[in-house]
């Protein structure tokens, strides 16, 4: 994962979806884990349409809403 390197290691990530998001690996679960814990890794999620996604509320603080682009 790119966040490993010193140019990235204070970048956050920002997920935008229309909620149709997969359940993660067990593997990427851990290495998000770690960069959250060890580098302070936050990562923001943006759902936008009706959709829910319970991978998305849970891996994202915040996970906010957006009913439609337009």
């Amino acid at each position: 994962m790119q966040v490993q390197t010193a140019v990235w290691e204070h970048a956050d990530l920002l997920l935008v979806s229309d909620g149709l998001v997969p359940s993660l690996s067990a593997a990427l679960s851990a290495v998000l884990a770690e960069n959250q814990q060890r580098l302070g890794l936050r990562i923001a999620g943006l759902l936008v349409g009706q959709e829910t996604s319970p991978v998305m509320e849970a891996l994202c603080q915040p996970c906010k809403r957006l009913a439609a682009w337009g």
